[in-house]
């Protein structure tokens, strides 16, 4: 005979038990893998969010180092050299011999005076044949800032000008005594004005570890 329980034999009931306990293992085993893959995507998360905010920091500095080069270039080093590239002076050695002692505008010609000139004052197509145009400013560069850090790891920005429309811009220093507007003479018409137009590359970067970089392109019109 068999007994009954609940209406249930024994065997059905023990095997009834058995698959609710499988069902309950596999539940938690499922929670178990679900519970993992979501602490591992968290912690994978929290990791990347470092590393992307190391790199944000690591990009503002190098552009702020940039973005100081290309404002001394462009308010000192430029007008200069284009007045006495205009005057068909020594570039190279009157600019850098005017900053020589400025300790916070470290900066060295890479390139010849020819070039420099030739860059300065006419278009890209009358450029002498060793001037590099290329677009990547660390090829054959003008001019290289080193300027200095925390830690004293310098930071490299190397500035090239790689293409240049010649304007009619007056090159001498910009007086603001004497005549004026109001003083010229009826009838003398004076030509359009058309500035010089330098699209300049830039790139700057940890000396120690290039791969820190930021590059920049400037357009400057003088």
């Amino acid at each position: 005979m068999e007994d009954l329980l609940g209406g249930c034999t024994t065997e059905e009931s023990t095997m009834m038990v058995d698959r609710v306990e499988g069902v309950a293992l596999i539940s938690i085993l499922a929670l178990i893998v679900i519970g993992s893959i979501l602490v591992g995507v968290v912690l994978y998360l929290l990791e990347r969010g470092t590393e992307i905010s190391i790199l944000e920091k690591k990009y503002r500095v190098e552009k702020e180092a940039a973005l100081g080069a290309i404002e001394f270039l462009c308010t000192e080093i430029l007008p200069d050299s284009i007045q006495v590239a205009s005057q068909s002076g020594d570039v190279i050695a009157k600019i850098a011999n005017k900053y020589r002692s400025s300790e916070m505008t470290r900066f060295t010609f890479i390139t010849s005076n020819e070039c420099i000139r030739d860059k300065l004052l006419k278009n890209t197509n009358q450029w002498a044949n060793l001037c590099s145009s290329s677009s990547d400013p660390k090829v054959s560069p003008d001019i290289k800032f080193t300027l200095k850090s925390e830690g004293d790891i310098p930071f490299g920005v190397y500035v090239k000008i790689v293409e240049t429309v010649a304007g009619n811009t007056s090159t001498q220093p910009v007086s603001l005594e004497g005549g004026g507007v109001t003083d010229t003479q009826a009838g003398i018409i004076s030509p359009q004005h058309f500035p010089y137009l330098y699209r300049i590359e830039v790139q700057a970067e940890r000396e120690i570890n290039p791969k820190e970089r930021v590059n920049l392109e400037v357009l400057f019109a003088y």
